[in-house]
Protein backbone atom coordinates (compact mmCIF):
# COMPACT_ATOMS: atom_id res chain seq x y z
CA UNK A 1 0.00 0.00 0.00
CA UNK A 2 0.95 3.58 -0.33
CA UNK A 3 1.97 5.43 2.32
CA UNK A 4 0.39 8.55 4.03
CA UNK A 5 3.71 10.33 3.49
CA UNK A 6 3.15 10.27 0.01
CA UNK A 7 0.18 12.14 0.09
CA UNK A 8 1.37 14.48 2.53
CA UNK A 9 4.48 15.01 -0.36
CA UNK A 10 1.73 15.92 -2.48
CA UNK A 11 0.06 18.24 -0.46
CA UNK A 12 3.48 19.94 -0.01
CA UNK A 13 4.12 19.85 -3.76
CA UNK A 14 1.06 21.86 -4.23
CA UNK A 15 0.70 24.75 -1.72
CA UNK A 16 4.18 25.72 -3.77
CA UNK A 17 3.15 24.82 -6.90
CA UNK A 18 -0.23 24.26 -8.21
CA UNK A 19 0.21 23.90 -12.10
CA UNK A 20 -0.77 21.43 -13.97
CA UNK A 21 2.62 19.80 -14.74
CA UNK A 22 2.26 18.41 -11.13
CA UNK A 23 -1.39 17.97 -10.88
CA UNK A 24 -1.05 15.15 -13.53
CA UNK A 25 1.36 13.15 -11.15
CA UNK A 26 -0.22 13.39 -8.61
CA UNK A 27 -3.95 12.45 -9.85
CA UNK A 28 -1.98 9.23 -11.43
CA UNK A 29 -0.82 8.35 -7.83
CA UNK A 30 -4.73 8.69 -6.40
CA UNK A 31 -5.98 6.61 -9.14
CA UNK A 32 -2.98 3.95 -7.98
CA UNK A 33 -4.38 4.19 -4.18
CA UNK A 34 -8.14 4.17 -4.78
CA UNK A 35 -7.61 1.09 -7.25
CA UNK A 36 -5.20 -0.83 -4.59
CA UNK A 37 -7.76 0.20 -1.70
CA UNK A 38 -11.05 -1.36 -3.16
CA UNK A 39 -9.23 -5.00 -2.32
CA UNK A 40 -6.86 -3.27 1.22
CA UNK A 41 -6.75 -0.75 3.50
CA UNK A 42 -4.28 0.57 5.80
CA UNK A 43 -4.35 1.83 9.31
CA UNK A 44 -3.76 5.44 8.22
CA UNK A 45 -6.58 5.23 5.50
CA UNK A 46 -8.65 7.85 7.12
CA UNK A 47 -5.71 10.14 6.97
CA UNK A 48 -4.89 9.74 3.42
CA UNK A 49 -8.41 10.17 2.54
CA UNK A 50 -7.90 13.62 4.07
CA UNK A 51 -4.86 14.14 2.64
CA UNK A 52 -6.68 13.53 -1.09
CA UNK A 53 -9.55 15.77 0.02
CA UNK A 54 -7.12 18.33 0.77
CA UNK A 55 -5.11 17.79 -2.35
CA UNK A 56 -8.46 18.02 -4.48
CA UNK A 57 -9.28 21.49 -2.77
CA UNK A 58 -5.34 23.07 -3.49
CA UNK A 59 -6.12 21.76 -7.68
CA UNK A 60 -9.23 23.39 -7.73
CA UNK A 61 -7.96 26.60 -5.98
CA UNK A 62 -10.36 26.28 -3.20
CA UNK A 63 -7.63 27.46 -0.50
CA UNK A 64 -6.38 30.71 -1.19
CA UNK A 65 -2.40 30.12 -0.64
CA UNK A 66 -2.08 33.99 0.14
CA UNK A 67 -4.69 34.02 3.12
CA UNK A 68 -2.93 32.99 6.45
CA UNK A 69 -6.10 31.48 7.61
CA UNK A 70 -7.40 29.61 4.60
CA UNK A 71 -6.57 26.42 6.23
CA UNK A 72 -8.69 27.14 9.19
CA UNK A 73 -11.34 25.38 8.66
CA UNK A 74 -9.81 22.07 7.15
CA UNK A 75 -7.54 22.04 10.54
CA UNK A 76 -11.31 22.71 12.51
CA UNK A 77 -12.77 19.57 10.28
CA UNK A 78 -9.17 17.46 11.54
CA UNK A 79 -9.59 18.02 14.31
CA UNK A 80 -13.20 17.15 14.79
CA UNK A 81 -12.47 13.97 13.49
CA UNK A 82 -11.46 10.93 15.83
CA UNK A 83 -10.37 8.55 13.42
CA UNK A 84 -7.69 11.26 12.69
CA UNK A 85 -6.77 11.86 16.54
CA UNK A 86 -3.75 9.88 16.58
CA UNK A 87 -1.93 12.11 13.55
CA UNK A 88 -2.23 15.05 15.97
CA UNK A 89 1.44 16.54 14.87
CA UNK A 90 -0.32 16.54 11.09
CA UNK A 91 -1.58 20.68 11.93
CA UNK A 92 1.64 21.36 12.93
CA UNK A 93 3.33 20.31 9.76
CA UNK A 94 0.20 21.74 7.40
CA UNK A 95 0.59 25.38 9.35
CA UNK A 96 4.38 25.21 8.99
CA UNK A 97 5.02 24.33 5.12
CA UNK A 98 1.83 26.70 4.87
CA UNK A 99 3.81 29.82 6.63
CA UNK A 100 6.94 28.56 4.18
CA UNK A 101 5.93 29.15 1.34
CA UNK A 102 4.64 32.65 2.23
CA UNK A 103 7.91 33.44 3.67
CA UNK A 104 10.25 35.58 1.19
CA UNK A 105 13.58 34.98 3.04
CA UNK A 106 16.94 34.17 1.79
CA UNK A 107 17.59 31.57 4.98
CA UNK A 108 14.02 29.71 3.90
CA UNK A 109 14.10 29.91 0.20
CA UNK A 110 17.18 26.94 -0.34
CA UNK A 111 15.66 24.32 2.22
CA UNK A 112 12.04 24.87 1.08
CA UNK A 113 13.37 24.35 -2.63
CA UNK A 114 15.13 20.86 -1.28
CA UNK A 115 12.02 19.70 0.21
CA UNK A 116 9.88 20.66 -2.65
CA UNK A 117 12.24 18.39 -5.39
CA UNK A 118 12.58 15.37 -2.64
CA UNK A 119 8.77 15.33 -2.08
CA UNK A 120 9.02 15.33 -6.06
CA UNK A 121 11.27 12.73 -6.82
CA UNK A 122 9.66 10.40 -4.21
CA UNK A 123 6.26 10.61 -5.74
CA UNK A 124 7.58 10.44 -9.23
CA UNK A 125 9.41 7.17 -8.20
CA UNK A 126 6.30 5.70 -6.36
CA UNK A 127 4.43 6.33 -9.68
CA UNK A 128 7.04 4.66 -11.93
CA UNK A 129 7.26 1.69 -9.34
CA UNK A 130 3.58 1.10 -9.47
CA UNK A 131 3.41 1.06 -13.10
CA UNK A 132 6.46 -0.73 -13.64
CA UNK A 133 5.09 -3.36 -10.93
CA UNK A 134 1.98 -3.48 -13.02
CA UNK A 135 3.10 -4.00 -16.58
CA UNK A 136 5.86 -6.89 -15.70
CA UNK A 137 2.84 -8.84 -13.75
CA UNK A 138 1.10 -8.60 -17.22
CA UNK A 139 4.35 -9.88 -18.72
CA UNK A 140 4.87 -12.32 -16.50
CA UNK A 141 1.65 -13.56 -17.14
CA UNK A 142 1.86 -13.50 -21.36
CA UNK A 143 5.43 -15.63 -20.98
CA UNK A 144 3.65 -18.25 -18.90
CA UNK A 145 0.60 -18.56 -21.12
CA UNK A 146 3.10 -18.32 -24.29
CA UNK A 147 4.69 -22.10 -23.42
CA UNK A 148 3.40 -25.43 -24.07
CA UNK A 149 1.16 -24.23 -27.05
CA UNK A 150 1.97 -24.63 -30.73
CA UNK A 151 5.04 -23.39 -32.62
CA UNK A 152 4.07 -20.44 -34.54
CA UNK A 153 1.41 -19.42 -31.90
CA UNK A 154 4.80 -19.47 -29.69
CA UNK A 155 6.63 -16.97 -31.72
CA UNK A 156 3.92 -14.90 -32.30
CA UNK A 157 3.61 -14.50 -28.64
CA UNK A 158 7.07 -14.06 -27.72
CA UNK A 159 6.95 -10.85 -30.61
CA UNK A 160 4.71 -9.83 -28.63
CA UNK A 161 6.37 -9.79 -25.54
CA UNK A 162 9.37 -8.73 -27.23
CA UNK A 163 6.99 -5.76 -28.13
CA UNK A 164 6.06 -5.32 -24.84
CA UNK A 165 9.83 -4.70 -23.53
CA UNK A 166 10.70 -2.02 -25.80
CA UNK A 167 7.62 -0.34 -24.66
CA UNK A 168 8.42 -0.93 -20.67
CA UNK A 169 11.13 1.89 -20.60
CA UNK A 170 7.98 4.26 -21.17
CA UNK A 171 6.60 3.61 -18.23
CA UNK A 172 9.59 5.45 -16.51
CA UNK A 173 8.62 9.20 -17.94
CA UNK A 174 6.49 11.52 -16.88
CA UNK A 175 6.78 14.18 -18.82
CA UNK A 176 4.31 16.84 -17.42
CA UNK A 177 6.22 16.95 -14.37
CA UNK A 178 9.46 18.47 -15.68
CA UNK A 179 11.44 17.08 -12.30
CA UNK A 180 15.05 17.06 -12.58
CA UNK A 181 16.46 13.96 -11.18
CA UNK A 182 19.63 13.47 -12.91
CA UNK A 183 23.15 15.41 -11.81
CA UNK A 184 22.38 18.44 -10.17
CA UNK A 185 25.28 21.33 -9.97
CA UNK A 186 27.59 21.81 -7.57
CA UNK A 187 27.29 25.52 -7.69
CA UNK A 188 24.77 27.99 -9.05
CA UNK A 189 24.36 31.81 -9.57
CA UNK A 190 21.25 33.14 -10.08
CA UNK A 191 21.77 36.58 -11.81
CA UNK A 192 18.83 38.51 -10.15
CA UNK A 193 18.42 36.77 -6.82
CA UNK A 194 20.00 38.03 -3.85
CA UNK A 195 20.37 35.36 -2.00
CA UNK A 196 22.02 33.31 -4.93
CA UNK A 197 24.39 36.21 -5.26
CA UNK A 198 25.75 36.48 -1.53
CA UNK A 199 26.27 32.91 -1.17
CA UNK A 200 28.40 33.28 -4.13
CA UNK A 201 30.47 36.02 -2.68
CA UNK A 202 30.62 34.17 0.69
CA UNK A 203 32.07 31.33 -1.31
CA UNK A 204 35.05 33.82 -2.65
CA UNK A 205 35.32 35.49 0.53
CA UNK A 206 36.40 32.19 1.89
CA UNK A 207 38.46 30.74 -1.09
CA UNK A 208 39.75 33.59 -2.45
CA UNK A 209 40.61 36.02 0.20
CA UNK A 210 40.98 34.07 3.51
CA UNK A 211 41.51 30.34 2.28
CA UNK A 212 44.71 30.87 0.57
CA UNK A 213 47.44 28.70 1.57
CA UNK A 214 50.78 30.14 0.91
CA UNK A 215 54.37 28.43 0.42
CA UNK A 216 57.48 28.94 2.64
CA UNK A 217 59.14 30.38 -0.69
CA UNK A 218 58.71 34.02 -1.14
CA UNK A 219 60.01 33.71 -5.02
CA UNK A 220 57.11 30.68 -5.90
CA UNK A 221 54.52 33.11 -3.87
CA UNK A 222 55.37 35.81 -5.84
CA UNK A 223 54.78 33.84 -9.19
CA UNK A 224 51.50 32.35 -8.02
CA UNK A 225 50.12 35.81 -8.98
CA UNK A 226 47.87 37.82 -6.39
CA UNK A 227 46.94 35.66 -3.91
CA UNK A 228 50.90 34.88 -3.08
CA UNK A 229 49.53 31.00 -2.51
CA UNK A 230 47.19 28.49 -3.34
CA UNK A 231 43.77 28.93 -3.13
CA UNK A 232 41.25 26.27 -1.91
CA UNK A 233 40.34 24.71 -4.81
CA UNK A 234 43.09 24.97 -6.99
CA UNK A 235 45.43 22.42 -8.25
CA UNK A 236 49.09 22.71 -9.27
CA UNK A 237 51.43 20.50 -11.01
CA UNK A 238 54.69 20.26 -10.38
CA UNK A 239 56.57 19.01 -13.85
CA UNK A 240 60.61 18.33 -13.56
CA UNK A 241 63.11 16.02 -14.80
CA UNK A 242 64.32 12.85 -12.98
CA UNK A 243 66.23 14.25 -9.49
CA UNK A 244 64.83 17.83 -10.18
CA UNK A 245 63.08 17.94 -6.90
CA UNK A 246 59.24 17.15 -7.82
CA UNK A 247 58.72 14.48 -4.82
CA UNK A 248 60.81 17.19 -2.43
CA UNK A 249 58.41 19.90 -3.96
CA UNK A 250 55.09 17.51 -3.01
CA UNK A 251 56.58 17.10 0.59
CA UNK A 252 57.54 20.50 0.81
CA UNK A 253 53.70 21.77 -0.24
CA UNK A 254 52.54 19.18 2.36
CA UNK A 255 54.35 21.20 5.10
CA UNK A 256 53.27 24.61 3.75
CA UNK A 257 49.92 23.35 4.04
CA UNK A 258 50.26 22.49 8.12
CA UNK A 259 52.18 25.48 9.05
CA UNK A 260 50.74 28.07 6.67
CA UNK A 261 47.54 26.64 7.05
CA UNK A 262 44.46 29.33 7.55
CA UNK A 263 42.66 29.37 10.99
CA UNK A 264 39.33 27.41 9.79
CA UNK A 265 36.05 27.63 11.45
CA UNK A 266 35.42 24.85 14.34
CA UNK A 267 32.43 23.60 12.45
CA UNK A 268 33.89 22.92 9.41
CA UNK A 269 35.75 20.35 11.73
CA UNK A 270 39.65 19.92 12.45
CA UNK A 271 41.94 20.95 9.48
CA UNK A 272 44.08 18.02 7.75
CA UNK A 273 47.18 17.46 5.14
CA UNK A 274 46.67 14.08 3.38
CA UNK A 275 49.93 13.54 1.39
CA UNK A 276 49.30 10.03 -0.74
CA UNK A 277 52.23 8.14 -2.13
CA UNK A 278 52.34 5.80 -5.19
CA UNK A 279 55.57 5.59 -4.82
CA UNK A 280 58.02 5.98 -1.96
CA UNK A 281 57.65 3.47 1.29
CA UNK A 282 55.38 5.79 3.99
CA UNK A 283 58.52 5.43 6.29
CA UNK A 284 60.82 7.40 3.34
CA UNK A 285 58.26 9.80 3.07
CA UNK A 286 58.26 10.40 6.38
CA UNK A 287 62.25 10.57 7.60
CA UNK A 288 62.58 12.78 3.92
CA UNK A 289 60.06 15.39 5.61
CA UNK A 290 61.54 14.58 9.28
CA UNK A 291 65.13 15.54 7.90
CA UNK A 292 64.16 18.25 6.01
CA UNK A 293 62.46 19.72 8.55
CA UNK A 294 64.55 19.46 11.46
CA UNK A 295 67.61 20.67 9.29
CA UNK A 296 65.66 23.77 8.80
CA UNK A 297 64.72 24.55 12.23
CA UNK A 298 67.63 23.32 13.88
CA UNK A 299 70.42 24.38 11.65
CA UNK A 300 72.61 21.34 11.74
CA UNK A 301 71.44 17.72 9.92
CA UNK A 302 69.77 15.30 12.34
CA UNK A 303 72.86 12.98 13.18
CA UNK A 304 73.32 10.33 15.47
CA UNK A 305 69.46 10.30 16.14
CA UNK A 306 68.09 7.64 18.06
CA UNK A 307 64.23 6.21 17.08
CA UNK A 308 62.96 7.84 20.57
CA UNK A 309 64.35 10.80 19.19
CA UNK A 310 63.12 11.08 16.16
CA UNK A 311 59.50 9.75 17.39
CA UNK A 312 59.96 12.86 19.94
CA UNK A 313 60.95 15.63 17.46
CA UNK A 314 58.84 14.88 15.34
CA UNK A 315 55.48 14.26 17.37
CA UNK A 316 56.66 17.76 19.39
CA UNK A 317 57.12 19.64 16.00
CA UNK A 318 53.79 18.74 13.87
CA UNK A 319 51.56 18.47 17.98
CA UNK A 320 52.08 22.56 17.95
CA UNK A 321 49.59 22.95 14.62
CA UNK A 322 46.03 22.36 14.43
CA UNK A 323 46.15 20.83 10.66
CA UNK A 324 46.66 17.30 11.26
CA UNK A 325 49.04 15.23 8.66
CA UNK A 326 48.40 12.12 7.59
CA UNK A 327 51.05 9.93 4.99
CA UNK A 328 49.37 7.02 2.99
CA UNK A 329 51.14 4.42 1.08
CA UNK A 330 49.64 2.56 -2.42
CA UNK A 331 51.35 0.14 -4.07
CA UNK A 332 49.17 -0.58 -7.47
CA UNK A 333 45.34 -0.76 -8.03
CA UNK A 334 45.10 3.03 -7.03
CA UNK A 335 42.75 5.16 -8.82
CA UNK A 336 40.18 7.94 -8.65
CA UNK A 337 37.67 5.34 -6.97
CA UNK A 338 40.19 4.31 -4.27
CA UNK A 339 41.09 8.10 -4.06
CA UNK A 340 37.22 8.98 -3.57
CA UNK A 341 37.10 6.63 -0.67
CA UNK A 342 40.10 7.70 1.69
CA UNK A 343 38.55 11.42 1.40
CA UNK A 344 35.54 10.06 1.93
CA UNK A 345 36.72 7.86 5.48
CA UNK A 346 38.94 10.61 6.36
CA UNK A 347 35.64 13.42 6.21
CA UNK A 348 33.57 10.66 8.25
CA UNK A 349 35.94 10.95 11.06
CA UNK A 350 34.95 14.48 11.35
CA UNK A 351 38.30 16.02 9.67
CA UNK A 352 38.07 19.31 6.63
CA UNK A 353 40.35 18.34 4.28
CA UNK A 354 42.34 21.33 3.32
CA UNK A 355 45.32 19.75 1.12
CA UNK A 356 45.91 16.41 -0.93
CA UNK A 357 49.43 15.78 -1.88
CA UNK A 358 49.98 12.77 -3.88
CA UNK A 359 53.45 11.69 -5.49
CA UNK A 360 52.55 11.41 -8.46
CA UNK A 361 50.08 11.44 -10.45
CA UNK A 362 51.32 8.91 -13.58
CA UNK A 363 51.60 6.22 -11.10
CA UNK A 364 47.49 6.29 -10.47
CA UNK A 365 45.55 3.83 -11.80
CA UNK A 366 44.35 5.29 -15.19
CA UNK A 367 41.07 3.63 -15.51
CA UNK A 368 38.16 2.49 -13.29
CA UNK A 369 36.95 -0.34 -13.87
CA UNK A 370 33.83 0.25 -15.11
CA UNK A 371 35.41 1.92 -17.77
CA UNK A 372 37.31 -0.68 -19.60
CA UNK A 373 35.67 0.33 -23.35
CA UNK A 374 37.59 3.57 -22.50
CA UNK A 375 40.97 1.84 -22.47
CA UNK A 376 43.29 3.41 -25.05
CA UNK A 377 46.62 5.20 -25.05
CA UNK A 378 48.17 6.36 -21.90
CA UNK A 379 47.43 10.14 -22.95
CA UNK A 380 44.02 9.18 -22.60
CA UNK A 381 44.34 7.62 -19.16
CA UNK A 382 46.50 10.54 -17.61
CA UNK A 383 44.20 13.25 -18.73
CA UNK A 384 41.24 11.13 -17.75
CA UNK A 385 42.62 10.88 -14.08
CA UNK A 386 43.98 14.40 -14.31
CA UNK A 387 40.25 15.73 -14.95
CA UNK A 388 38.74 13.70 -12.50
CA UNK A 389 41.35 14.68 -9.68
CA UNK A 390 41.54 18.12 -10.59
CA UNK A 391 37.83 19.03 -10.94
CA UNK A 392 37.59 16.72 -7.43
CA UNK A 393 39.46 19.40 -6.11
CA UNK A 394 37.39 22.21 -6.86
CA UNK A 395 34.34 20.90 -5.66
CA UNK A 396 35.85 20.04 -2.67
CA UNK A 397 37.33 23.26 -1.98
CA UNK A 398 40.78 21.58 -1.28
CA UNK A 399 44.03 22.24 -3.05
CA UNK A 400 45.37 19.33 -5.05
CA UNK A 401 49.58 19.12 -5.88
CA UNK A 402 51.12 16.51 -7.68
CA UNK A 403 54.24 16.12 -10.13
CA UNK A 404 54.83 15.02 -13.54
CA UNK A 405 57.55 14.42 -15.04
CA UNK A 406 59.29 15.92 -18.27
CA UNK A 407 60.29 14.36 -21.66
CA UNK A 408 63.47 13.77 -23.65
CA UNK A 409 62.26 17.11 -25.30
CA UNK A 410 62.60 19.24 -21.96
CA UNK A 411 66.35 17.45 -21.86
CA UNK A 412 66.90 18.85 -25.11
CA UNK A 413 66.00 22.47 -23.91
CA UNK A 414 68.28 22.82 -21.13
CA UNK A 415 71.49 21.32 -22.31
CA UNK A 416 71.27 24.38 -24.69
CA UNK A 417 69.64 27.16 -23.01
CA UNK A 418 70.10 28.77 -19.43
CA UNK A 419 67.14 28.63 -17.14
CA UNK A 420 65.81 26.56 -19.13
CA UNK A 421 62.19 26.26 -17.42
CA UNK A 422 61.36 29.57 -18.95
CA UNK A 423 61.50 27.48 -22.23
CA UNK A 424 59.27 24.65 -21.29
CA UNK A 425 55.75 23.68 -22.11
CA UNK A 426 53.06 21.17 -22.84
CA UNK A 427 55.13 19.31 -25.39
CA UNK A 428 57.41 18.76 -23.05
CA UNK A 429 55.44 16.41 -20.96
CA UNK A 430 56.12 12.60 -21.01
CA UNK A 431 53.13 10.89 -21.92
CA UNK A 432 50.50 13.65 -21.91
CA UNK A 433 50.27 17.20 -23.22
CA UNK A 434 46.90 17.67 -22.05
CA UNK A 435 48.01 17.72 -18.46
CA UNK A 436 49.21 21.18 -19.00
CA UNK A 437 45.41 22.02 -19.91
CA UNK A 438 43.53 20.31 -16.77
CA UNK A 439 45.90 21.69 -14.15
CA UNK A 440 44.75 25.26 -12.63
CA UNK A 441 48.78 25.81 -12.22
CA UNK A 442 51.60 24.43 -14.36
CA UNK A 443 55.16 25.01 -12.41
CA UNK A 444 58.22 24.05 -14.30
CA UNK A 445 61.51 23.75 -11.62
CA UNK A 446 64.86 22.41 -13.26
CA UNK A 447 68.01 22.47 -10.84
CA UNK A 448 70.89 24.24 -12.50
CA UNK A 449 74.66 25.28 -11.94
CA UNK A 450 75.77 28.75 -12.82
CA UNK A 451 79.05 27.99 -14.02
CA UNK A 452 80.92 31.23 -12.97
CA UNK A 453 79.90 30.99 -9.58
CA UNK A 454 79.98 27.22 -9.04
CA UNK A 455 76.38 27.86 -7.69
CA UNK A 456 73.82 25.39 -7.65
CA UNK A 457 70.08 26.84 -8.06
CA UNK A 458 66.40 25.80 -7.97
CA UNK A 459 64.85 27.86 -10.32
CA UNK A 460 61.06 28.01 -10.81
CA UNK A 461 58.42 29.00 -13.47
CA UNK A 462 54.65 29.35 -13.57
CA UNK A 463 53.20 30.04 -17.06
CA UNK A 464 49.96 29.05 -16.16
CA UNK A 465 47.80 30.06 -13.23
CA UNK A 466 44.07 29.52 -14.33
CA UNK A 467 42.29 32.75 -13.61
CA UNK A 468 45.07 35.01 -12.79
CA UNK A 469 47.37 37.67 -14.22
CA UNK A 470 50.93 37.73 -13.39
CA UNK A 471 53.49 40.02 -14.19
CA UNK A 472 55.74 37.67 -16.59
CA UNK A 473 58.78 39.24 -14.68
CA UNK A 474 57.06 37.58 -11.69
CA UNK A 475 57.00 34.17 -13.10
CA UNK A 476 60.44 33.04 -12.70
CA UNK A 477 62.34 32.70 -9.49
CA UNK A 478 65.42 30.73 -8.18
CA UNK A 479 66.95 30.05 -4.88
CA UNK A 480 70.22 28.92 -4.57
CA UNK A 481 70.81 25.79 -2.60
CA UNK A 482 72.54 26.43 0.84
CA UNK A 483 75.40 23.28 1.75
CA UNK A 484 73.75 20.59 3.90
CA UNK A 485 70.32 22.60 3.90
CA UNK A 486 68.87 23.04 0.53
CA UNK A 487 66.37 25.82 0.63
CA UNK A 488 65.50 27.88 3.32
CA UNK A 489 62.17 29.05 3.82
CA UNK A 490 61.94 32.77 3.73
CA UNK A 491 58.49 33.59 4.44
CA UNK A 492 58.57 36.36 7.11
CA UNK A 493 61.70 37.09 6.21
CA UNK A 494 64.52 39.04 3.89
CA UNK A 495 63.78 37.08 0.42
CA UNK A 496 65.82 34.31 -0.20
CA UNK A 497 65.18 34.70 -4.33
CA UNK A 498 67.06 36.17 -7.39
CA UNK A 499 65.54 36.81 -10.44
CA UNK A 500 68.69 36.05 -12.44
CA UNK A 501 70.92 33.19 -11.43
CA UNK A 502 73.54 34.95 -13.65
CA UNK A 503 73.97 38.25 -12.39
CA UNK A 504 72.99 37.42 -8.91
CA UNK A 505 76.11 38.56 -6.09
CA UNK A 506 76.58 36.02 -3.32
CA UNK A 507 80.17 36.60 -2.91
CA UNK A 508 79.52 38.61 0.46
CA UNK A 509 77.29 35.92 2.11
CA UNK A 510 78.52 33.45 4.38
CA UNK A 511 76.73 31.01 2.95
CA UNK A 512 78.55 30.78 -0.11
CA UNK A 513 82.92 30.80 0.53
CA UNK A 514 85.13 28.87 -1.46
CA UNK A 515 85.35 26.15 0.01
CA UNK A 516 82.05 24.99 -0.18
CA UNK A 517 80.44 25.84 -3.78
CA UNK A 518 81.12 22.59 -4.69
CA UNK A 519 78.88 20.53 -2.32
CA UNK A 520 75.69 23.95 -2.55
CA UNK A 521 72.70 21.92 -3.24
CA UNK A 522 73.44 17.85 -2.22
CA UNK A 523 70.59 17.99 0.03
CA UNK A 524 67.83 19.15 -2.29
Amino acid sequence: MLSADLFLDCVLILLHDNSTRYQKLIQELIGIYEEEAKTKEGSDAELIRFYISLIHALMNDEIDRSDPDALLPIFIKFKTNRALSQFHDVIDILRNAFTERREDSEENAASVAARLMKATQRVKAAVIRRRVDKSTRKLFAKIQGSSGIEPDQELAALIDIREDLEGMRNLIEVDDTQVYTGTQPTGMVDFTDRKSIFAALQKRNARDCKGVIKSGWQGMNRALGEAEGIIPGESLCHAALTHHGKSLLISKWALWGVEFNPQLPDEDGTPMVLFISNENEEYRNMMDIFKMKYTEVEGRAPKRMNDVDIENWIVDFFGKHETKFVIERYAEDFGFKEYKERLAYWRSLKYKIVMVCLDYLSNMKLFSDDKQASRGSRENGLREVSHQLVNDARIGGYAFITGHQLNRKAEEIAEINTMPVKKFNLNCLQDSSSIHREFDIMHYQYMEVVQSSQIKYFEGYVPKHRHVVTPEAHKFYAYPLLPGVGIKDDLGGAPGFVMDPYVADFAANEDFDSANKASVGDAF
